[in-house]
């Protein structure tokens, strides 16, 4: 609420949005897009938040409690990236994982005590950047993937070497990245930004205990496959993004291509269905779009064609890049200025 200089967490019914319960705090912001753009992580007991200025809040479940909070500014010298806080924090058996650049490149935080269990040191001083944290598991070792400015890195999740640095690669050298690295399968990661960037494909090695890193391919924004701002979809052993607006005749359409090829796109939307920079999920084998202008377009989830299924003005569409939640059959959006929860159980039957 920037009148009134909060953030706000509220908890909602998602059929009435009757609230249940709410809990703030003071910061001053100036509006920026929206302002805040991230989701906060929710498990049966804990709700944990990141705000538009670093601060992270955990609350109880049930009835929006506070437990612990952490400016990440003043504890860990975070520089906030520019258009604000972006990353998405992640609960992995009740320990809430955060980036928070600064002193520590990582942190596992107890949910319960708030206590930090593990720091992953940051030699680099890699910063923050807006994507988030990643889970991965692969040649028998959990990890936690992490796209920041000066590096990508994967960093140990369980046992004595929780927060552990395990590989680490100064090939994504992108100045602004928002998308989250797309984990596929054995071992490779899809990293794509905007502002020129492309996308690079890496391709990790066991070595004993830990991993080498192989860049298996890098292009350009118009050579193949990447997005600006929204984190692509695996789906089928097929990647979906929607293309940025440096991506050539091809631009802001959702596109389908071969992940070990990113260059060969299979299908794209077509020159008359462009998306701009809009959130997209997958649920119930079918994809949900939703474009700058706040009309979502269902399509159905395949990797043969692009064939839509309904197209729905929601939203008044200023900066509608918020990312999409489901949750029982019912869709939440966002933009700028409003959100709203429709009912998709019955799809042609779209209801506010």
């Amino acid at each position: 609420m920037r009148q009134k200089k909060t953030d706000v967490l509220k908890c909602l019914i998602l059929e009435s949005g009757e609230e249940l319960w709410r809990r703030s705090y003071k910061v001053n912001i100036k509006r920026n897009h929206g302002i805040s753009r991230t989701i906060p992580a929710v498990n049966d007991q804990y709700v944990v938040t990141i705000g538009p200025k670093g601060h992270v809040m955990c609350v109880t479940a049930d009835k929006g409690d506070f437990l612990w909070g952490i400016d990440l500014e003043k504890a860990y010298g975070t520089e906030i990236p520019y258009w604000n806080t972006g990353q998405c924090p992640l609960i992995d058996d009740d320990i809430a994982i955060i980036a928070p650049g600064g002193s520590s490149l990582m942190i596992g935080v107890d949910c319960k005590t708030g206590k930090v269990i593990w720091e992953t040191p940051n030699k680099g001083k890699w910063k923050m950047s807006h994507s988030s944290v990643m889970p991965m598991t692969y040649a028998g070792k959990k990890m936690y993937v992490y796209a920041s400015i000066g590096g990508i890195c994967g960093v140990a999740a369980e046992g004595k070497n929780a927060g552990k640095i395990l590989w680490e690669s100064k090939a994504v050298d992108a100045n602004v990245i928002a998308p989250s690295p797309l984990v596929l399968d054995d071992g490779n990661i899809f990293v794509t930004a905007g502002y020129g960037f492309g996308a690079i494909l890496l391709k990790l090695k066991p070595i004993g205990d830990q991993f080498s890193v192989e860049i298996r391919q890098k292009y350009g924004p118009a050579e193949g496959i990447c997005s600006e701002q929204q984190t692509p979809l695996f789906y089928k052993g097929s990647i979906f993004a929607i293309l940025p607006k440096d991506a050539g005749s091809n631009r802001n359409q959702f596109v389908c291509c071969d992940p070990k090829d990113g260059k060969k796109i299979l299908w794209t939307s077509g020159k008359e269905t462009r998306f701009g920079l809009g959130p997209y999920m997958f649920a119930d084998n079918k994809f949900f779009i939703l474009d700058d202008e706040g009309t979502l377009t269902i399509a159905e989830a395949n990797t043969s064609k692009f064939e839509a299924l309904s197209r729905t003005k929601i939203l008044n569409g200023q900066d509608a890049w918020g990312p999409l939640a489901l949750a029982d059959g019912f869709l939440i959006m966002r933009d700028s200025k409003e959100m709203l929860c429709i009912d998709i159980r019955k799809q042609t039957d779209i209801k506010k």
